[in-house]
């Protein structure tokens, strides 16, 4: 079964980008296979386990973009004035922010590669829970998923645009989201030349992810605190590179201790943590 979801997993993304482009995602597919094929042949229980792992972490942005397409599409009013007047009463000024990095280079390049870099931190992150403590890498996916679901459906609750663009700052990412998102409501065919990104400007599931990071980390002490720096320069990154709100990341921050919450509470409800059938074949693996 896993086997099949990373298949179709890499032809979405051979769909998604063309035969000719290879992307982050295309390589951790393959590095996926591997990792099953080896776990299945040795036996091997943590390479099987981090290699799930790694598959279900490949499915979560891809289903949450499908998602939020789909909340998206349900149109509701737009809540731009209710962000704008939050960070208005926060005192906080985006244009200010943004250009204090844009028009310094060298940190805007070194912010975006930082900013990037979540998805890989999250792999390396669950790769060595999945290895060392399988049950707290097991809560960690489950909050991950919790927060991608809730995203969407608040972003389809609350759509609202991304700052470049209610600041009117040409020639951002959000020239091409916005376009997109007004196709999607309108409920029209999206172009063929239109790549599949994310949307979501409300809640920021960077700062969720963020948010998460740092929780998991907490109880492995100082040794961690590196980690810490870097997920807060990270945070400081979503507003210039992801272009949201401050009230964005609030929001963000709101999400991941509600799936924090969530996942308590499934875990009391159920002890057994793989109450998501996903999670069945991870705990079904042979020792």
């Amino acid at each position: 079964m896993t086997f099949i979801l990373v298949f179709l997993i890499l032809i979405f993304d051979i769909f998604r980008l063309g035969v000719r482009s290879v992307d982050p995602v295309f390589a951790l597919c393959i590095i996926s296979l591997v990792g099953l094929s080896v776990g299945y042949r040795t036996r091997s229980r943590p390479i099987h386990i981090a290699a799930n792992y790694l598959t279900i972490v490949l499915l979560m942005p891809i289903a949450t973009i499908l998602l939020s397409y789909i909340t998206a599409a349900w149109a509701l009013p737009w809540a731009d004035d209710l962000i704008l007047t939050g960070d208005h009463w926060l005192h906080f000024k985006w244009p200010e922010y943004f250009y204090f990095f844009k028009n310094r280079p060298v940190l805007y390049n070194v912010m975006e590669i930082i900013y990037q870099s979540w998805f890989f931190e999250v792999l390396v992150i669950l790769a060595l829970l999945a290895v060392t403590d399988n049950d707290k890498a097991k809560k960690f996916v489950v909050t991950l998923t919790i927060s991608a679901i809730m995203t969407a459906i608040l972003f389809g609750l609350f759509p609202v645009h991304d700052a470049a663009t209610l600041y009117h700052v040409p020639n951002t990412a959000g020239d091409g989201w916005s376009s997109l998102l007004d196709v999607i409501r309108a409920r029209q065919p999206i172009p063929a030349d239109k790549r599949m990104v994310g949307l979501v400007s409300f809640p920021s599931f960077h700062t969720s992810v963020v948010a998460l990071l740092i929780w998991i980390l907490l109880p492995f002490g100082r040794i961690c605190y590196p980690l810490h720096v870097y997920n807060c320069i990270l945070a400081m990154a979503i507003p210039v590179i992801g272009l949201h709100h401050l009230c964005d990341m609030i929001g963000g921050v709101a999400v991941a201790l509600a799936s924090i919450a969530f996942a308590n509470a499934l875990e009391r409800w159920l002890p057994d943590v793989s109450f998501l059938a996903i999670f069945r074949l991870i705990s079904s693996v042979r020792r």
